[in-house]
């Protein structure tokens, strides 16, 4: 009776009828939206075209050519399954490469199959209907030092100047290349080539890009590099001059920091050189080498420095035939004496980085070359001698590191001598 009497007052309610009619009319429009649905034939597009990797991996094959590549399926069924949005999920495209067995081009044939179960949707054509892929063995990460050329309808450089080799940066210069065997096999060398329109007389930085050189004029296909092919160049620009050649000195004893009186020759005393056109002007002579006044030893001294060593310390050019230069230098009328190692070794406190628990030296006693009469009269606690515990970085808890003398007039120490830090 009650729930009779519900019934009619719903009846009886021009709102709750509308509401009624709305759901029902909703309720009759999906049925038939469903249920008596026309069929249609949509074009899907945009799947990718996938491999079976695995069969070529037992061949020792990869595929070149097909990674990237689309097709475009036509389907049929009801609207409301073949215009979805998620139709390109439903379907996947295969190249069948059944008929790969050794390296080579092959044109494959495309197969579509449904990714699910469901049956409501079926598949009218591919296109394409084949793809051209090429297989062979990979070749990955071959190594190739990149070649710089420059290139110029003249000189690089005006008369008075000369230009190195032109350079790249280790960091950029050395580029791995990967692909299909035979490809990768045709690179005989990379080159990064500038061209020069007009001499320069300064150092110059270009910009360009590096190109595989083959051994045949057929273009390189499916090669990648692992970055990017842009490359700076350096050209290193040199003025010819002729300078006269000298030494320096570190590590001086306090009598000989104004000037070194003693016999000092090098041979040749002169060298035609290119150097830094901005430096040129301000350079009076070539240092062909800076002695350290450890490596002196009573007597005469000689050493003998190769060109190549002088270049890569000055960044110069030697541009006549000197291959090597001689250095004599005779200290003069000096004395040597062995000390046993004096009772401290001393280090600089000012801004360490570390905190230092002790310094040991590494040798029992230590050679002293000086003036006669000096050495005469010095013993080991006259001799005061520093380690350079700034070479110590954090983090370590033990190194090596350089001991020298100070606080000395005309004496030094010969020889190499080092103390072992412990780091608190």
């Amino acid at each position: 009776m009650r729930d009779r009497n519900i019934f009619n007052r719903i009846l009886n309610n021009n709102k709750a009828l509308a509401v009624m009619s709305v759901v029902i009319s909703a309720l009759i429009w999906l049925f038939v939206s469903v249920e008596k649905s026309p069929e249609t034939t949509v074009v899907v597009r945009d799947i990718p075209i996938t491999i079976n990797s695995e069969s070529l991996s037992a061949l020792g094959l990869e595929s070149y050519g097909v990674s990237g590549f689309s097709a475009s399926v036509t389907v049929r069924g009801r609207n409301y399954v073949v215009e979805d949005k998620g139709m390109a999920d439903r379907i996947t495209v295969s190249a069948d490469t059944g008929s790969v067995v050794t390296a080579g081009h092959y044109t494959l044939r495309l197969d579509v199959q449904k990714n699910d179960s469901r049956g409501d949707f079926d598949i009218v054509s591919v296109e394409p209907s084949t793809v051209s892929a090429y297989f062979d063995t990979p070749v990955n990460d071959k190594e190739f030092i990149i070649e710089p050329i420059i290139e110029s309808t003249g000189n690089i450089v005006p008369e008075g100047y000369t230009a190195g080799n032109a350079i790249i940066d280790s960091s950029s210069s050395k580029i791995k290349v990967s692909g299909p065997v035979s490809e990768v096999n045709k690179i005989t060398r990379l080159a990064a080539v500038v061209r020069l329109d007009s001499p320069i007389t300064q150092n110059g930085s270009f910009e360009t890009e590096f190109t595989p050189v083959t051994s045949g004029s057929e273009p390189l296909n499916y090669i990648s590099f692992d970055h990017d092919r842009k490359v700076t160049v350096k050209v290193p620009v040199y003025k010819n001059v002729t300078l006269n050649t000298a030494v320096d000195y570190v590590n001086r004893p306090s009598d000989y920091i104004g000037d070194v009186d003693f016999a000092v020759s090098v041979s040749p005393a002169s060298v035609r050189v290119g150097v830094n056109s901005s430096a040129s002007a301000e350079m009076e002579s070539l240092i062909i080498k800076t002695l350290d006044f450890s490596e002196l030893h009573e007597g005469e001294n000689v050493f003998t420095v190769s060109s190549h060593e002088v270049e890569k310390s000055l960044s110069c050019l030697i541009l006549d035939d000197t291959e090597s230069f001689e250095i004599k230098v005779n200290v003069g009328n000096m004395a040597r004496r062995t000390f046993e190692v004096p009772a401290e070794i001393g280090y600089p406190s000012a801004s360490l980085a570390v905190n230092i628990e002790s310094v040991t030296p590494d040798f029992t006693e230590i050679t002293v070359i000086g003036p006669e009469s000096v050495l005469d009269s010095l013993t080991a606690e006259d001799i005061t001698l520093n380690a350079d515990v700034a070479k110590v970085k954090a983090g370590q808890s033990e190194a090596k590191v350089p001991v020298t003398c100070v606080n000395n007039g005309s004496y030094w120490i010969y020889g190499d001598y080092t103390a072992t830090v412990k780091v608190s």
